[in-house]
């Protein structure tokens, strides 16, 4: 069958290749075996170097030895704390571990039985996938795009810029600094340049027939391996009520020929068996000569003779033992390789080794490529910088505000007469992400599973009076105090939203748990209604949280699709939502529990927003880079505010906050500006 050549320009989707094999599991001559490493602690992630083995799952990385007896890894140390890791490489005796909302670890190998951990970096979103080229590190998010990382000094990572594309969830380098991504739900391979890492250029983007992952490039071919559900000339609408005959059939491998990355040519594609479920939805291809091998978690794994790009066939498949609730079996996470022997991450039952004869170990070269830029820091017309390095929230309070700075602590800023900033104080803390405050008291998300309660003092002074702890792996990221500061929400991107009784603030209380969607980003309003708290939910929609009870009940779930980086605030009357990525949104009003829609005048409404008490609200989009200013005296018809707003790819906008009807928008890496 022919393959379907690109026509496109740069941006623009290419068709995808009709060419699908293999895809009858039962013709697949060998059936490969695994033998299960005793004792080995779960594992998402694994690598390795020349002597030693590396391993990361949930909350340990393990280091073996398998300089003598490769295909028997034996356990040298472990190193605890280092959570759920994602996805690893070794580079410069250093192991960098993605890892979802704890972000990427770097860790010293140096003296592998004694790993250190050198950095936690906070990076922009969920950290997924990763790459390197030298002092370049690539990290895929989540939901944002690519970030890029100047690793020069790899216990001081710096911010450079973030690609934005469609869902990235891995990556890999190729030629001079050029990037292929799998974008997950849009089901797409993304080519990217990054000569210049202030300004990455899209190339072209290709259709896939699943769900983009992982990807792997040699020389001028792209191996794509894709899962969920078949997608047809355009993405599902929903990802979790697919067609019954697309469902669960988008797992396979994909080959493109990248010699020209402005016009990709799909050559063929391997279809797998179908796999229906939503657990541990990644998947990865790994190349080893000739041959592909293909960690398609519960659907096991797969090795692709693909000599012939232009017809791969599989050659031999492995499943992992059923896990305990008997329903499917194990997940194949990743991979590694000896000569003969490949080792399997399983992220629920361990480590595995399977005797494979097209297996071998290929060290990875090491890059050069040095990076000799910054990111420009620099404000939109109508604003001027604070004077402060890094500003992920901000609580005003009495004549100055806290700003939470990552690893830099808690600063308490003051307002200069010319209309800046400078920091007055900063506060010790291993890293705080959020601050809120009500009267004398702050509140502050700190690294990693902390809410620190201070009482706060003159000139920003602050003493310690109680610490909220959560049980792991539930992360403090997001505050709000409501109900004139007598609850107190906390949540991290997990599935976790814990509420506290701080009426008494030495004393705090978990009085209500909402569990089961993700909260991706700052989704909670900064205050409630009539006693009522909207509770954006995402996927699973949106509730109601009645506070006038004690503990706080559960109100009226409303069924539908709320934007995932969008978040919710308390108008005049309802709460405003942001629903699809268009000029429509969502008001509930919780006197009546019902939910209508409202609509701009022509501009996309999205982001996390923010009102001002009286007619403005704000949108600050992290994905888009845009900061949107609309007039809402009428609620159900926001007038958009062109002078007030800008947008800037460079910037990662967080939650705004009103200064006497002004904005103070954080700006992560990039500090705070303040609108004049």
């Amino acid at each position: 069958m022919s393959p379907v050549k690109a026509d496109q320009a740069p941006g623009q989707l290419q068709a995808f290749s009709a060419c699908v094999f293999g895809d009858d599991r039962e013709a697949w001559p060998r059936v490969l075996t695994p033998i299960a490493v005793a004792g080995a602690a779960p594992a998402t992630a694994i690598c390795r170097s020349e002597t030693h083995l590396f391993t990361c799952g949930r909350d340990v990385l393990s280091v073996y030895d398998i300089a003598a007896e490769p295909a028997r890894p034996r356990l040298l140390c472990q190193l605890p704390g280092i959570n759920f890791g994602r996805q690893m490489l070794l580079h410069r005796r250093l192991l960098f571990i993605t890892a979802r909302y704890y972000g990427l670890y770097i860790v010293d190998v140096t003296d592998p039985a004694q790993p250190a951990l050198l950095k936690n970096y906070t990076t922009l979103e969920l950290a997924t996938g990763i790459a390197v080229a030298g002092d370049l590190l690539y990290v895929s998010l989540r939901t944002y795009g690519v970030e890029l990382i100047d690793i020069s000094d790899p216990a001081n990572p710096r911010h450079l810029s973030l690609f934005r594309s469609r869902e990235s969830q891995s990556c890999c380098v190729f030629g001079d600094r050029k990037l292929a991504i799998g974008n997950w739900y849009h089901g797409s391979l993304a080519l990217v340049d990054t000569a210049d890492p202030l300004a990455p250029r899209l190339l072209s983007e290709t259709l896939l027939r699943g769900y983009g992952d992982g990807v792997a490039v040699v020389g001028q071919t792209c191996y794509v391996s894709t899962g969920h559900h078949r997608l047809g000339k355009a993405p599902r609408e929903e990802w979790l009520r697919p067609p019954e005959e697309d469902r669960g059939w988008g797992h396979g491998l994909e080959i493109v020929n990248i010699s020209d990355p402005r016009q990709p040519l799909v050559l063929s594609r391997v279809q797998f068996p179908r796999c229906t479920t939503l657990r541990n939805d990644y998947w990865t291809p790994y190349v080893v000569g000739d041959t592909v091998f293909v960690a398609d978690t519960h659907n096991g794994l797969f090795v692709i003779d693909a000599a012939d790009k232009r017809r791969p066939r599989c050659v031999a498949q492995l499943l992992l033992p059923p896990l305990p609730t008997g329903d499917m079996p194990g997940c194949v996470s990743s991979l590694a390789f000896a000569d003969g022997l490949v080792y399997i991450a399983a992220n629920e039952q361990g480590l595995f080794t399977a005797a494979i004869s097209e297996a071998r170990y290929v060290p990875t070269p090491e890059s050069r490529c040095a990076v000799k830029v910054s990111a420009p820091r620099i404000a939109p017309a109508g604003f001027v910088a604070a004077d402060i390095a890094k500003a992920f929230r901000v609580a005003l309070s009495g004549d100055g505000a806290f700003v939470a700075a990552d690893d830099q602590g808690i600063a308490y800023i003051e307002f200069a007469a010319d209309g800046g900033a400078k920091v007055l104080r900063r506060s010790s803390s291993t890293g705080c992400y959020d601050v809120t405050v009500h009267g004398d008291v702050l509140y502050a998300a700190e690294r990693y599973n902390c809410c620190r309660v201070y009482r706060i003092g003159d000139g920003g002074a602050l003493t310690s009076i109680a610490a909220i702890t959560t049980d792991f792996p539930r992360i403090v990221k997001c505050l709000h105090v409501v109900a004139n500061g007598r609850l107190l929400f906390m949540s991290g991107g997990h599935g976790c939203l814990d509420v506290y009784d701080v009426s008494e603030p030495t004393l705090p209380r978990r009085v209500h748990t909402t569990q089961g969607p993700l909260f991706y980003s700052d989704s909670l309003p900064n205050r409630d209604l009539d006693g009522m708290m909207l509770i954006n939910r995402y996927w699973l929609g949106a509730r109601f949280l009645d506070l006038n009870k004690e503990p706080p009940e559960e109100r009226c779930d409303f069924e539908l699709f709320l934007y995932q980086l969008g978040g919710a605030e308390a108008l005049k009357r309802h709460f405003i939502a942001v629903g699809k990525q268009d000029c429509e949104y969502q008001l509930f009003d919780p006197v009546t529990l019902t939910v209508r829609v409202g609509r701009s005048d022509g501009v996309a409404v999205t982001g996390i927003p923010t009102f001002d008490g009286d007619r403005t609200v704000v949108f600050a989009d992290r994905k888009s880079g845009e900061v949107k200013v609309f007039d809402v005296s009428d609620e159900t018809h926001a007038r958009f505010i062109p002078e007030r707003s800008f947008a800037a790819p460079q910037f990662n906008p967080e939650r705004v906050v009103f200064r006497n009807g002004k904005m103070l928008v954080p700006l992560r890496e990039q500090g705070l500006i303040i609108e004049q």
